[in-house]
């Protein structure tokens, strides 16, 4: 018998319910669809039980579907959301990918479609909880200030983690996200500058690295040769707004992490295997078997021939 997955469906047209619920019920009868007609409702049904998926208009009276997402999050929930709309626009896209929203469906919808995506969206769920990171429960304080910092910054996602490419602490949007890779290929990075710098004759180590991409960025910063604070954001944020909050957000981390007690709570916190994990990833990048070399007069000889 398969699993029960609970659907909360979401929109203020009595139609567009029946027909969605509908749909998905008849595509597979392990799906449990619950109803709302705007985003208050939603808010006080999730308040009662849990889901594992959310599909939600964008345009309805009281709440709609962005404020209700907004809510979601700030709740901590990490539940799939799906969007549906009939005002789509770019702007509205890059909203909901800040937000972290698995897709974004234009009305009027094909059937077929939207049993295809929430398939996707709970399928991809299930393998995020697999692979979910356990990180240790730490003082408020860390908390407080990585959410302060994300909402500062307007990035996606905030993580700390060591030097060493163990997660401490994650705050935003984490789905698609392998918080244990990015912090062992983040860390493994850092590893790789610090040779480039010995390479350079310098003694110190790079603090910052930055990564670009025509979705994401990257920007991790070093906290006192022990943390790095990785900081995930859209290509629309400005990494100047990035780099000045980054500035005062370590700061206050730094103070922080020099607490005894919360130092000895992540020592102490901290599994073995995110190491072993790291040491196969630095095995592949950095290679310090030794290398033939060619001497000037072979170079020449080759180039001659």
């Amino acid at each position: 018998m398969l699993a029960l997955k609970r659907i909360l469906l979401v929109d203020d047209d009595n139609m567009v319910l029946f027909a969605v619920s509908e749909g998905l019920r008849l595509a597979n009868d392990s799906y449990e669809i619950v109803t709302a007609k705007n985003g208050y409702e939603a808010l006080n049904i999730l308040n009662e039980s849990s889901f594992d998926l959310i599909i939600t208009d964008i345009k309805m009276p009281q709440m709609g579907g962005v404020q209700l997402t907004q809510k979601i999050r700030s709740l901590g929930l990490d539940v799939p959301v799906i969007w549906m709309t009939a005002f789509g626009s770019q702007g509205l896209k890059e909203q909901a990918q800040r937000m972290g929203v698995h897709r974004f469906l234009s009305k009027p919808m094909d059937m077929n479609d939207i049993r295809q995506i929430a398939q996707e969206a709970l399928e991809t769920a299930v393998l995020q909880q697999k692979n979910k990171v356990s990180l240790p429960k730490l003082d408020d304080r860390l908390q407080k200030r990585m959410k302060q910092f994300r909402s500062e910054s307007s990035a996606h996602m905030i993580l700390l983690t060591t030097m060493g490419g163990n997660p401490v602490d994650v705050v935003g949007v984490t789905e698609g996200m392998d918080i244990a890779s990015l912090s062992a290929l983040v860390a493994a990075n850092f590893l790789a500058s610090r040779e480039i710098s010995h390479l350079l004759g310098r003694d110190s180590v790079f603090k910052l690295s930055y990564h670009e991409s025509n979705q994401h960025n990257i920007y991790a910063y070093c906290i006192s040769d022990k943390y790095l604070l990785i900081t995930v954001f859209g290509s629309e944020a400005k990494l100047g707004v990035i780099w000045y909050y980054t500035q005062r957000a370590v700061a206050d981390l730094e103070e922080i992490l020099a607490d005894k007690y919360i130092e000895d709570q992540v020592s102490n916190a901290i599994d073995d295997r995110f190491g072993a994990d790291l040491g196969k990833v630095l095995d592949g990048i950095l290679d310090t078997s030794p290398r033939p070399t060619t001497a000037p007069s072979q170079v020449r000889k080759s180039l001659n021939s």
